[in-house]
């Protein structure tokens, strides 16, 4: 026993960056590395010292690899595959929880109970916006299709938060529908739902602060609308909406202390001695309050830290045992990691743990034992969060926010000592003048939050090769360390270079074409040495990823904005887009439908940047009834030799004027096809015309109109022209360099639980 806990301090960190680091391997292998763990766990008991230290090392990683292979591969087994996605199928389903509502749709969690079906957990998607109830089983029909998003240089990975979620399928539901079983007994999403429907009920009046009371109280944050996210991600406070670690800790703590001042008041007054364990009673029902809060909330990856870490704290006080801060880390750590190996995959995993472990070392106190004035510790702690932040924030988000720090500062004393408490509070009482109050306060906020993210700026980062992203994080170990090893100068160099990493230039004679993965839509920039063209947007949904990747791949500003028609899937981000870039220029086939100055991509018209020729093709027609795919902007990038010619939604008929106009100088190396592959576009004809070598189809995964259309494929297999998908291999880049074209793939890195991208070529 002793030779155990004397590995215990060593071993639980290893095994945890072993399950950590399996998410980053090519391939999965649990025996291999179970075998290795084995044996040089068996080493490590001889009493050699030098072997002890590294055998234990060995075997804990190796130990950790295996775990989260295994783990991982059981989840990944009831995954629907790239294969089986698009068919419909009858299933009988159980509803897990309640629905989230949203403008055109609900959406909830399902059990599939049929038997015979491989798949456990899906998402499902009701646009009848019907009434479904938790604990129900229903006869559904349904088109599933595997849980695959967009992949790109930066943004949400719909493929890691399905897996991190145990979600194996999403769908729609058809329209017929049969109730096998009602829902039996009390459960608790239904009070949650009941909670919800109160504050919409009393705050009609107060819609930012019904949605920003909704997440903080139940976490249904769908109310909040897609410009509150972007101001609140602008400001760098997104993690308060979200119930994570801070407000669990605060509910627990004002629970347990309000209970210790109860007990002390009765003992005074009445001198009655209720308990001889008060602080013991209070922590205990502090951990209570709080997991009735976590349970109610929805139970994320902070959360769950949190309640670790307070039970952690709970027990060693109850059994009288003394544990370091990082101790309690640790074993929160270890025993999330133990019930949910793919918590690693989401984002909340890395701010939660990393943030918290960040200020565990630059303090280097003892749980309780601070002894630091408030606000030196409240500084120290701010300091830490925004060191330990940049490297995360840069890489998964690609900008920082750059007033984080002072708006944390104004609103997390806010947020965790008046809204979440007297929230949660005025959920209890059976009267209505709480919650408005309550309900007043978070508009105002919404207010404020709004007003500071007008005026907040942003800092852009540039995506970085992987050796620097790895310096970056020691350097940020070095700043965090007491003494920092002497050579914090270094590690602020460091950081300054990860911050600021130059743009890549082109030089002159050439262009890079960037095809981002927007699901159905389009959304192309072209690149020259100065200048930069943004051609569509994509649908409002994807605008996010879409300014994540456009910062990460350089880009501060717009020498022009494509928009080629007035449709939701190639014009729908164009005023979060507007916002971030400021484009210079904006051109359109459709001038009429917007209601800011425009340009008209008129064709015949023609013009230069760093040597590159760009030339409009858009068909002449005066008939403004034509549908208006028909109006779209079509523009041909030419450099030594080289070109590419992007479509929009152009039909057939159009396309045929185009070769009457034009002829052989259609020719292209590369097209990308016109309505993301339609079977109403790319004739054989235009094909023949514009001889691509490459075509590139841009299209959502598993999407409902079947594109790019088998026939399109049929007739660009028999020209022998290579297919490339944004559907199965994510974002394309396009370079054309020495009168040459190569085209690879954004996402180079595949590793073994990922099935996009699709490395392929038709």
């Amino acid at each position: 026993m002793n030779n155990f806990m004397k590995r215990l301090p060593i071993f639980i960190p290893c095994f945890c960056i072993g399950i950590i680091v399996s998410f980053a391997f090519p391939f999965a292998n649990t025996i291999l590395f179970f075998l290795i763990g084995i044996i040089f766990l068996l080493l490590s008991f001889y009493k050699n010292k030098s072997l002890f230290l590294t055998s234990i090392i060995i075997s804990s990683i190796s130990l950790g690899l295996s775990y989260g292979f295994w783990q991982t591969q059981l989840n990944i087994a009831h995954r629907l595959s790239f294969q089986e996605s698009g068919k419909v199928k009858n299933l009988s389903i159980q509803v897990m929880d309640t629905p989230q509502h949203f403008e055109k749709f609900i959406r909830f969690r399902a059990k599939v109970v049929s038997e015979n079906e491989n798949i456990k957990n899906i998402l499902l998607s009701d646009y009848q916006k019907r009434q479904w109830q938790k604990g129900e089983i229903w006869q559904i029909q349904t088109r599933l299709i595997s849980p695959i998003g967009t992949v790109n240089s930066s943004g949400f990975h719909r493929e890691a938060w399905a897996l991190s979620h145990q979600i194996d399928a999403v769908g729609s539901i058809r329209k017929n529908r049969q109730l096998v079983q009602q829902n039996q007994g009390f459960r608790l999403p239904e009070y949650r739902e009941k909670i919800a429907q109160r504050i919409q009920t009393v705050g009609k009046n107060y819609p930012q602060g019904m949605a920003l009371i909704s997440a903080l109280t139940v976490g249904k944050t769908e109310y909040l609308t897609h410009q509150q996210w972007q101001n609140l991600r602008r400001l760098g406070i997104i993690h308060l909406v979200s119930i994570s670690g801070l407000h669990i800790g605060g509910v627990a703590g004002i629970t347990a202390l309000f209970i210790l001042l109860f007990f002390r008041f009765f003992s005074k007054k009445f001198n009655i001695i209720i308990t001889r364990h008060p602080k013991i009673i209070s922590i205990l029902f502090g951990l209570i309050i709080a997991s009735i809060y976590a349970i109610l909330a929805g139970f994320s990856i902070p959360t769950q830290r949190s309640l670790m870490m307070i039970a952690i704290v709970a027990i060693s006080f109850i059994l009288k045992k003394y544990f370091t801060v990082i101790k309690i880390w640790q074993f929160a750590l270890l025993i999330i990691l133990l019930f949910n190996t793919t918590a690693v995959l989401t984002v909340g995993f890395w701010l939660s743990f990393g943030l918290t472990l960040a200020i565990i070392a630059y303090l280097n106190n003892r749980v309780l034992k601070i002894k630091m004035k408030k606000h030196i510790l409240f500084m120290q702690t701010q300091y830490a969060a925004v060191i330990a932040s940049i490297v995360p924030l840069g890489l998964f988000f690609s900008y920082l926010p750059i007033i984080s720090p002072i708006s944390n500062s104004i609103f997390i004393p806010l947020f965790s000592i008046i809204l979440v408490p007297f929230s949660l509070l005025a959920m209890i009482l059976p009267f209505d003048f709480p919650l408005l109050f309550v309900l007043f306060i978070a508009e105002h906020t919404m207010n404020v939050i709004h007003l500071m993210s007008d005026i907040s700026p942003i800092l852009p980062i540039t995506k970085s090769p992987i050796l620097l992203i790895i310096l970056s994080f020691i350097a940020t170990i070095i700043l965090l360390l007491p003494r920092g090893f002497y050579f914090r100068s270094w590690a602020i160099m460091v950081l300054l270079i990860f911050v600021f990493f130059p743009i890549k230039r082109l030089p002159e004679n050439n262009f890079q074409a960037t095809v981002y993965d927007v699901g159905q839509g389009l959304s192309v920039l072209i690149q020259t040495k100065n200048h930069l063209l943004l051609f569509d947007t994509g649908k409002e949904e994807a605008s996010q990823n879409l300014i994540s990747s456009l910062y990460a791949d350089g880009v501060r500003n717009l020498n022009m904005l494509v928009l080629s028609h007035n449709d939701n899937d190639h014009d729908g981000g164009k005023d979060a887009i507007l916002a971030a870039f400021n484009p210079q220029k904006i051109a359109t086939g459709e001038p009429s439908r917007y209601d800011f100055a425009t340009q008209h991509c008129m064709g015949n018209q023609s013009w230069q940047w760093d040597g590159v020729w760009f030339e409009w093709l858009t068909p002449t027609n005066a008939d403004d009834t034509l549908d208006g795919n028909d109006k779209s902007c079509v523009l041909r990038i030419v450099a030594d030799g080289q070109a590419l010619l992007i479509m929009g939604d152009l039909s057939q008929k159009y396309e045929q004027q185009l070769v009457e106009i034009y002829g052989n100088d259609l020719y292209s190396q590369v097209l990308i096809l016109g309505h993301h592959g339609s079977k109403t576009s790319s004739s054989s004809l235009f094909l023949d015309t514009v001889q691509p070598d490459v075509a590139i189809a841009s299209a959502g995964f598993a999407n409902a109109y079947f594109h790019p259309h088998p026939s399109v494929l049929k007739r660009l297999n028999a020209r022998h022209i290579s297919v490339y998908r944004t559907d199965y291999q994510g974002a394309l880049r396009i370079n054309n360099f020495s009168g040459s074209l190569k085209i690879e793939q954004v996402k180079q890195y595949h590793p073994y639980w990922q099935q996009k991208p699709v490395y392929l070529k038709n």
